[in-house]
C-alpha cells in the first residue's frame, strides 16, 4: 500500500481553515479568563468573556463556510483539506461551545453548580459526539459515499454549536440588555434566561445525540436556493432577516434552534411541512 505524502497545499483554504482553529481556541481563552477573578471590572467580567466566547464560534462557522467555498473556486480541495477542517471543526464546534456552557452553568446557581460532575458527563458526552460525528463523516466521503449535498446525515456541529452559542447570547441579553428588560420586563427577562441557564447541559445531551444520529437534516443553503418557495414563506424568510439585523441574537437563535427543531419535525411527523425534505435515494444522504 502506497503511502500518500502531502506535498502541496492549498494556501488560502488552509490559512481559512486554520483562522476557524483560531477562533475556537480564542473562545476557550475567553472562557477561561471567566474563571477568573474579574468581578472588579464591569468591562472585562465574565459575562462579556462568556458573551465574546459565543462570538467567536460564530466567527469560527464564518471561516468554516469560506474556506469550503475558496477550495471549490479554486478546485483545490483535497483530502488533506478535509482532515484539516474536521480537526478544526472538534475544537470550534465540539470543545468550545461545551466548555462555554460547563462554565456558564457552574457559575451560576443552578443544578450543575450544585452537581458539577454531571455538568462534566454532559459536555463530554457533547464533545465524542462531535468528534465521532466528523470521524464518520471523513470516513464516509474517502468511501465514495458523499453524494449529493441536500442533506446531512446526523445534525452538523456547527449547527449544534451554533444553537449552544445562540442561547448563551439570548441569555446575556436577556439579563443586561435594558430593550429585552424593558419589553418583557425585568422579573420575566429573569425567568427565561434562568431557563435557559437549566436547559443547557441538558440540550448538551439532546444535540449530540442529534450529531450521531441518522436523522437527515436539510442543507440549509440548497434547500432555500433551489426550486421555488410559497410567497408566505418567503414573507417570513424577509422578516427574519429584518429581525436579524435588529436584534441578531434573536435571529441567530431562531435560525439555528428553527432549523435543527424544523429538519426533526419534518422526519418525523408526515405532513406539508415534509415537501423538499423528502429523502428520494438513500445516496441522497450526505453525511456532513
Amino acid at each position: 500500500m502506497k503511502k500518500r505524502i502531502v506535498r502541496t497545499i492549498a494556501v488560502v483554504p488552509t490559512l481559512l481553515t486554520l483562522g476557524n482553529a483560531f477562533c475556537g481556541f480564542l473562545a476557550l481563552a475567553y472562557v477561561a479568563d471567566a474563571l477568573g477573578d474579574f468581578g472588579s471590572n464591569p468591562e472585562v467580567g465574565p459575562e462579556v468573556l462568556l458573551k465574546r466566547s459565543a462570538w467567536l464560534i460564530f466567527l469560527g462557522m464564518v471561516f468554516d463556510a469560506l474556506d469550503g467555498l475558496i477550495a471549490r473556486l479554486a478546485r483545490s480541495d483535497s483530502a488533506f483539506g478535509a482532515e484539516l477542517d474536521s480537526l478544526c471543526d472538534v475544537i470550534t464546534f465540539g470543545v468550545a461551545p461545551a466548555f462555554l456552557v460547563k462554565v456558564l452553568a457552574q457559575r451560576a446557581p443552578s443544578l450543575f453548580s450544585a452537581h458539577p460532575r454531571v455538568a462534566l458527563w454532559f459536555c463530554v458526552l457533547f464533545v465524542a459526539c462531535a468528534i465521532l460525528r466528523l470521524a464518520r463523516y471523513n470516513v464516509e466521503n474517502i468511501e465514495g459515499r458523499k453524494g449529493p449535498t441536500h442533506f446531512f446525515v446526523g445534525l452538523p456541529t456547527p449547527a449544534a454549536a451554533g444553537v449552544l452559542a445562540s442561547l448563551v447570547l439570548i441569555r446575556h441579553s436577556l439579563l443586561h440588555d435594558k430593550i429585552f428588560s424593558g419589553i418583557l420586563g425585568e422579573a420575566l427577562s429573569a425567568r427565561i434566561a434562568d431557563a435557559i441557564l437549566h436547559g443547557l447541559p441538558f440540550l448538551l445531551v439532546f444535540l449530540g445525540l442529534l450529531m450521531v444520529s441518522r436523522v437527515p437534516f436539510a442543507h440549509a443553503v440548497n434547500w432555500l436556493t433551489r426550486g421555488r418557495r410559497p410567497f408566505p414563506f418567503v414573507i417570513l424568510l424577509l422578516g427574519l432577516l429584518i429581525l436579524a439585523v435588529f436584534f441578531t441574537e434573536i435571529g441567530l437563535a431562531l435560525a439555528f434552534v428553527g432549523y435543527a427543531v424544523f429538519s426533526l419535525v419534518a422526519f418525523l411527523i408526515p405532513g406539508p411541512w415534509r415537501k423538499g425534505f423528502q429523502i428520494q435515494d438513500q445516496d441522497d444522504l450526505g453525511p456532513e
